[in-house]
């Protein structure tokens, strides 16, 4: 058996053997949360107490394949309830669409935009699952999960694989692509965010940028006036992502396009970021300075060196949007975190 992805990309219920052959690169973070523990100690049960964070966690538990929910804080909250139910439904299929056998677990997961953010007592070093961390050593005890944006994420992107059905249907040869790099986003989603402040005045006027600030002008019920559908980046030769208020949720959407995205030097750490390669013969990406001061000279090569570009697309297209990012890695993912869970933690009671 081999991984196909016209076949089997969702397929939700691939054996561990089938997982381990289609997607061998992808437990880098979970081997490094296993050695991390293994080092300072297992898991306890006294750590499965979410009292330490204000709002945007859940504990839960998986047993006998049923998912129960422990206990929750602050997820009452529109978008941490929407975040809390993707997740929760996302585990829910990877138990669901597999016969065989799964550990029993408890566990807690944060669905804020920094697992640190809003705690009691300056609490930083506590385990949970997360959306993202950052590369020190007191994120440790983090865990990395899938985004809740692989199950659904209302408003931007919406059901994943319904997008992932328009980005096929709005896809365009890579020869007839709109060759400018393209952003729409806040400037400011939770505070500044100095990485798309640099974007927004480096891009500025420039010809091959059409890069904007989101605007609701007088009629905000109405919604933004310039928004680009997700699915529509994927008509542009260059799209660019930017970390927000942490990381940024919009970057496993763009590399589902055949296209060259541009990505700035990244802090917040997601599950795939590992795959992403800035040079070199499997290079699927184009990478910058923070500030995007090398952005104007790395568009004007790429557009003078259109077969380099072209190659850096089916790259991309051969690591995320047909194989690490498909529906089928995302289950898989699940279930192996499962286990790797178990081995450094308790058997709940």
């Amino acid at each position: 058996w081999s991984f196909q992805a016209h076949r089997d990309a969702k397929n939700y219920g691939l054996s561990p053997e089938q997982c381990d052959a289609a997607f061998p690169k992808l437990w880098h973070e979970l081997d490094r949360a296993v050695a991390h523990r293994k080092k300072t100690g297992n898991i306890t049960p006294a750590e499965m107490d979410i009292g330490w964070k204000v709002d945007g966690i859940v504990r839960a538990m998986i047993y006998d394949r049923q998912l129960y929910i422990l206990g929750t804080r602050g997820c009452r909250r529109r978008d941490y309830r929407e975040r809390m139910l993707s997740v929760l439904q996302a585990i829910q299929r990877a138990i669901t669409a597999y016969a065989g056998d799964l550990p029993n677990i408890e566990f807690s997961f944060t669905v804020d935009d920094g697992a640190y953010f809003a705690v009691y007592d300056n609490t930083t070093q506590a385990t949970t699952w997360a959306l993202t961390r950052e590369p020190t050593e007191d994120n440790d005890n983090l865990w990395l999960m899938p985004d809740f944006g692989f199950y659904s994420w209302e408003g931007p992107a919406g059901e994943y694989t319904a997008l992932l059905r328009a980005i096929e249907a709005d896809e365009v040869p890579f020869s007839q692509k709109d060759r400018r790099a393209v952003w729409r986003g806040a400037k400011s989603p939770a505070g500044p965010v100095p990485v798309r402040a640099d974007l927004l005045k480096v891009s500025k006027g420039k010809e091959w940028a059409d890069i904007e600030e989101i605007r609701w002008d007088d009629a905000p019920d109405k919604g933004p006036t310039n928004l680009i559908p997700m699915s529509k980046h994927c008509k542009y030769t260059f799209p660019v992502h930017t970390e927000g208020h942490t990381y940024s949720g919009r970057l496993k959407y763009l590399l589902n396009c055949h296209s060259v995205s541009i990505i700035h030097k990244l802090h917040w750490v997601e599950n795939f970021h590992h795959l992403l390669i800035p040079s070199g013969p499997e290079q699927n990406f184009i990478q910058v300075e923070r500030d995007f001061s090398d952005l104007h000279w790395k568009i004007s090569y790429y557009l003078e060196h259109m077969e380099e570009a072209e190659k850096v697309a089916d790259n991309s297209i051969k690591t995320f949007r047909d194989r690490y990012l498909t529906p089928a890695a995302q289950a898989c993912y699940w279930r192996k975190m499962f286990w790797a869970w178990r081995e450094v933690s308790f058997e709940p009671e």
